[in-house]
């Protein structure tokens, strides 16, 4: 996000990294991106794609690494469905974004892929607070979050913005992160990212994509649907959009 930082900085780093750029390589040749000319260097790839979807798959990638080989057992994730529920989630956000009209969908993108980090780092400790945790959403019919800060006194949302916090991600990230299940209490300034990213959430539970033991337990935000324009035809088009990926 440097504004310094030209194209040709960001080629030359990820130049040094081989694997990589065979990996963004092959991307960006994918029928995803439907290019018919075949994409054969890095700097045919960032003329053609532009730095902010590269940088996307460098991220998507390097999460992958870390996501994909997890167990959530805290929430019910057997190993890959974090990943998945991600990705999914990463996808759609930025089907709202360009829905929108909104330019920077790749920030939409990143924000969906990284909004649960929380889980990564609370899934161990959860397991010994689970069934209290199941207990008080069947007594109380509250959503998963909310129990879990009844019953730890914060919740996975907290926890990845703290630890984005810590690796000085955008404050903006921060903000979905933290918010990302009550985007009412973000910040005006952010709360069409975050409003975007609940619905990406939501749609990708409805798809039992990444759902776990949590997912079943969140409401569908109707208000929140309306803000973006998001009505029922517009959420089956974005499944069909996402599904085949």
């Amino acid at each position: 996000d440097d504004p310094h930082a030209s194209a040709r900085d960001f080629q030359r780093t990820l130049a040094q990294d081989q694997v990589l750029t065979a990996k963004v390589l092959k991307l960006a040749n994918s029928a995803y991106y439907g290019y018919p000319k075949e994409i054969g260097t890095l700097s045919e790839a960032v003329v053609i794609l532009g730095v902010g979807t590269i940088k996307s798959l460098v991220l998507a990638l390097n999460a992958n690494q870390a996501f994909s080989r997890l167990t959530l057992d805290g929430y019910g994730l057997d190993r890959g469905e974090h990943w998945k529920g991600s990705l999914v989630c990463a996808l759609v956000a930025r089907l709202i974004a360009k829905h929108g009209g909104i330019k920077d969908t790749e920030k939409y993108f990143i924000a969906g892929l990284l909004h649960d980090i929380g889980k990564l780092l609370l899934s161990p400790y959860l397991m010994k607070v689970q069934p209290l945790i199941i207990d008080c959403i069947k007594k109380t019919d509250v959503p998963f979050d909310e129990a879990e800060r009844l019953i730890l006194g914060f919740d996975h949302a907290f926890i990845g913005a703290e630890l984005a916090l810590r690796w000085k991600l955008p404050e903006s990230l921060r903000n979905v992160i933290k918010f990302h299940h009550q985007p009412r209490l973000a910040s005006p300034a952010d709360r069409t990212v975050v409003s975007s990213v609940t619905v990406a959430d939501l749609i990708s539970y409805k798809m039992k994509i990444g759902a776990g033991i949590d997912g079943q337990t969140y409401k569908e935000e109707y208000e929140i649907y309306k803000t973006l324009g998001i009505d029922k035809a517009k959420i089956r088009e974005f499944i069909g959009q996402v599904r085949p990926m």
